[in-house]
């Protein structure tokens, strides 16, 4: 998956996946994990919904399980 993310990007997220390419080329302090999460919710939206929906959990009590996001 890692590997059709950065390698085989989709057609129309080539230019992202290269400007993230250049961020991190230009700043090797720029984390990779970083820059993967956010091209897999760019490529997967799904990820970027269970984030949403973990953030918001965690907002309103401290901790979630894993039961309450599949809910």
């Amino acid at each position: 998956m890692l590997n059709r993310l950065w390698l085989e990007p989709r057609p129309d997220l080539v230019d992202f996946s290269d400007r993230g390419i250049h961020i991190y080329r230009d700043s090797p302090l720029s984390p990779i994990p970083v820059l993967t999460w956010g091209m897999a919710i760019t490529t997967y939206p799904f990820f970027g919904k269970v984030d949403e929906t973990v953030g918001r959990l965690t907002a309103l009590q401290e901790d979630c399980a894993s039961a309450e996001v599949h809910r």
